[in-house]
């Protein structure tokens, strides 16, 4: 119940749109034929009904989903494991506890929600729907009384001729009846009059308008919750009855305006309620009726054109959806998945067909360890998968589980896939011990929602191997050189990688695990024409100079890496210096397409001075020159971190996964303190050293913010002072 009153109101706020549209349409176009108005209502209609459309760059609704199901649906909880989640799916609000068994998620049902969050729009989800179906009720009795009146009122009319009938009870002219029409007529009414009413309801009849009105109540009634609905219904009436005028003047001629009019005068009558039958001839905004019966030209020909045009105009605008840039989600090719050590033999399973996941990235070495899977569901059954996933590695013929961190919990969080349908989930696992190669298998469970306790498993293989044993590893350790005439800013500790084998095949590694094959670097010689002008912009560290590295320079090799766009082509360079010192340059070429003949047309962005390390894994193994130690705070709500480079004494302090702030710096090292200070002298952080620990004077260090962590809680600071950090 709730995801169909979810899908209309989408589909209502969506018409909406196109009713503002037909709305502005009536107002600018008042010379334009009426029939107009109702084939622009009539595609209004049509919205409300279709449960489809075409996507087009032309349209301008804003969004097809203004309340999606997956937020509705979401619940965060606790993050421990055996903690209650809602199940979103059923009618009925119904909670289960989501644990692990066996290895397998399981999901046992309970009696009563004893969670510590539900998410506020279930329930008012909820709520709503309940509301809108007692809603339908009222309209639909509304209806049935109504039609059953009037019907009662006619029982003792006779036939005048064809489907004519008099009728002594009723007050004004109408038409009743959807497959047979009846025009009845009160036995009251003067011969002057009954001509032009005769003429007017035969006019609805054949305008086929008696099948217009109860369709547009019925939608009414089916999304009375839209207050523009209910003006979208009212104009459709009016611009009903204004088109059947327009058409019984061109049918007897102009000359009748002013006996039409009094007509309409003589059978008005009034009512207060919205009504979906009968077509009377005289209820409906009798006063502006008149008024357009007595002005009532004939449009001009360019008048008719540009509403056409307009009419066009408005109905690939708002009867389009916008194209989405979603699409299918693009998996990375199974023999080779982002990351540094590489993927090879990539296979997927699942224990029910119809159900099967597919590795969009994997990344398992550093601090990006995780696995970014592609769900999809083609059975008719909406699915529940959860965050517990299980890491094995092969040991011979066996799968071993891969060692689990202490105290590790799961977010205990369910999340629905629905029927024929695709998402994205991202599995963490930098929890674990480093990964080493070799073969592994990810495993996850998922269930139905109509059989929570049955799980199924799904799985994927794959192998993990080096880039090249007899790569080197430059790692860069300071920037010497930052040109000017690029907007982005990059530092030593967040520079990629730069991995070079004895054939001089160069890699670039990311810290989100993202890695980039380059190509082979060729041996040039630097003089000062393709050197010096490569800086023209450069701001050099104190003790480093363009002249200097070039006069000092041993070995030169540069790769230009072309991207199909010259203003974005990618130059790199490697310099060994006669002392032994290594440099790794990146920049561009031909930048914004200056002297696209010349190819040289070289820029400089960074000068790395970097470690080189040659290892026999290539990933992963002890760099002679540069050393980093990390410290995390386990009690924290935000997974606080602190990276120290203890080779070039600079820091880098996540203390919240809320901040878009990254303290980072360089920091002085005392007997009994550590002292951070960031690079912008804005703050600076205390912490006492206690044998391998870590402790935040927060005292001696500048203020920490605040957070909500819950919905409804209170704020609480992210990190206290005595955070312990190990």
């Amino acid at each position: 119940m709730e995801n169909v009153f979810l899908e209309l109101f989408n589909m209502s706020i969506t018409a909406s749109w196109l009713i503002l549209a037909v709305v502005l349409f009536r107002f600018v176009f008042k010379k334009a034929p009426k029939a107009f108005r109702v084939v622009m209502w009539g595609l209004v209609a049509f919205r409300l009904v279709c449960p489809f459309s075409f996507e087009s760059v032309l349209s301008i609704i804003p969004t097809t989903e203004t309340l999606s199901p997956q937020l509705v649906h979401s619940n965060s909880s606790v993050e421990v494991s055996g903690s209650k989640i809602l199940d979103y799916v059923g009618n009925n609000p119904v909670f289960y506890e989501l644990g692990i068994k066996n290895g397998s998620v399981v999901f046992n049902e309970i009696g009563a929600p004893d969670c510590d969050f539900i998410n506020p729009l279930l329930i008012i989800t909820y709520i709503a729907s309940i509301i809108w179906i007692v809603g339908m009720a009222i309209m639909l009795l509304y209806t049935a009384i109504s039609y059953l009146r009037i019907v009662k009122k006619v029982r003792e009319a006779t036939p005048l001729k064809e489907n004519i009938w008099i009728c002594d009870s009723i007050s004004t002219p109408f038409i009743l009846g959807v497959v047979k029409p009846r025009i009845f007529i009160p036995s009251s009414m003067n011969g002057e009059d009954l001509k032009f009413v005769i003429a007017h309801e035969k006019a609805h009849i054949k305008r086929g308008d008696h099948l217009w009105k109860p369709l547009g109540f019925m939608l009414l009634t089916v999304y009375w919750f839209n207050p523009l609905l209910w003006v979208a219904y009212i104009l459709l009436c009016r611009d009903i009855e204004l088109a059947c005028d327009e058409k019984v003047i061109k049918q007897m001629g102009v000359e009748i305006k002013k006996s039409y009019s009094e007509a309409l005068i003589n059978c008005s009558v009034s009512r207060k309620m919205v009504s979906a039958c009968p077509l009377a001839f005289s209820e409906t905004g009798v006063k502006g009726r008149i008024k357009s019966v007595l002005n009532y030209k004939k449009p001009a020909f360019w008048v008719i054109v540009v509403a056409i045009i307009s009419a066009i105009a408005i109905t690939i605008c708002f009867m389009t959806n916008p194209k989405t840039n979603d699409g299918p989600v693009e998996l990375l090719p199974k023999e080779y998945v982002n990351n540094p050590y590489g993927i090879k033999n990539v296979t997927t399973g699942s224990e029910y067909e119809g159900v099967s996941i597919e590795p969009i990235t994997i990344s398992m070495v550093g601090d990006t360890r995780y696995i970014n899977l592609l769900w999809e569901n083609q059975t008719d059954k909406p699915a529940l998968f959860g965050e517990p996933s299980f890491i094995y590695r092969k040991d011979g013929n066996k799968w071993v589980e891969y060692k689990l961190p202490e105290n590790y919990a799961w977010n205990s969080i369910g999340y629905l896939l629905n029927p024929k349908d695709t998402t994205t989930h991202k599995y963490n696992y930098n929890g674990y011990e480093e990964f080493e190669t070799g073969e592994y298998r990810f495993v996850t469970d998922f269930s139905f929602d109509e059989n929570p306790q049955e799980n199924y498993k799904v799985w994927i293989e794959f192998e993990l191997v080096g880039i090249n044993v007899d790569s080197d590893a430059y790692i860069p350790i300071d920037l010497v050189c930052d040109s000017g005439v690029f907007s982005f800013v990059q530092t030593a500790d967040i520079a990629p990688t730069f991995y070079v084998t004895e054939n001089m095949e160069l890699t670039t590694v990311y810290g989100n695990g993202l890695l980039f094959e380059r190509g082979t670097l060729e041996k040039i010689t630097l003089n000062i024409e393709n050197w010096d002008s490569r800086f023209s912009s450069a701001d050099w560290s104190e003790g480093y100079s363009c002249s200097q590295i070039r006069n000092n320079n041993k070995n030169a090799w540069q790769l230009k890496v072309d991207n199909g766009e010259d203003d974005i082509s990618i130059l790199f360079m490697l310099l060994e210096q006669n002392d032994g010192t290594y440099f790794m340059a990146q920049g561009m070429y031909n930048y914004n397409n200056i002297n696209p003949a010349n190819k040289d047309d070289s820029l400089i962005r960074w000068l790395y001075l970097v470690g080189k390390n040659a290892t026999s894994s290539a990933v992963g193994g002890v760099n002679p020159y540069i050393e980093i130690l990390e410290y995390s705070h386990q009690g924290s709500n935000d997974f606080a971190k602190i990276s120290l480079n203890t080779t070039t004494k600079r820091f880098s302090f996540s203390y919240s996964l809320f901040s878009s702030y990254l303290p980072s710096g360089t920091y002085e090292e005392y007997d009994e303190y550590i002292i951070m200070k960031t690079d912008d002298g804005k703050n600076t952080y205390t912490f006492k050293k206690v044998g391998d620990k870590l402790i935040l004077d927060a005292f001696q260090s500048s203020p920490l913010p605040s957070y909500k962590y819950s919905t409804g809680g209170k704020e609480e600071p992210c990190l206290t002072n005595g955070a312990v950090f190990q």
